[in-house]
């Protein structure tokens, strides 16, 4: 990377997140895009250049990260304080999953056994 401030963000959508034998998270199917991101980024800043990248409405589109030491546990990614999270446990590199809910939101925070993970 050319600015220590920036690492490079895989975004996976349209297909489906599944677990390994291990239980680490995959993807498996869909599309994959790329975007750069930087410490201190806004969460709608973070929306703004991914779906423009991937030519997607936000709208009904939940986001998850996967722990850099934890790679079977999805966290959510849904505000400044979740990308400040994910700056946290990644340097050079992230992946976040786009998962298409199909469910209404249970409370104020996501409650991910409401939506299925189809992407």
């Amino acid at each position: 990377m050319e600015d220590r401030n920036e690492m490079y963000c895989y975004l996976y959508e349209r297909g489906e997140i599944k677990y390994n034998v291990s239980r680490q998270v995959y993807y498996k199917g869909g599309r994959v895009k790329g975007i750069k991101i930087y410490h201190g980024m806004s969460f709608e800043k973070f929306l703004d250049i991914a779906c423009e990248k991937l030519k997607i409405n936000r709208e009904g589109k939940i986001f998850y990260y996967i722990a850099k030491y934890g790679p079977n546990v999805l966290l959510d990614l849904e505000d400044d304080e979740d990308m400040k999270n994910l700056n946290l446990h990644y340097n050079e590199f992230a992946y976040v999953y786009i998962v298409h809910s199909t469910r209404e939101k249970r409370g104020s925070r996501r409650d991910s056994r409401c939506y299925e993970f189809k992407m």
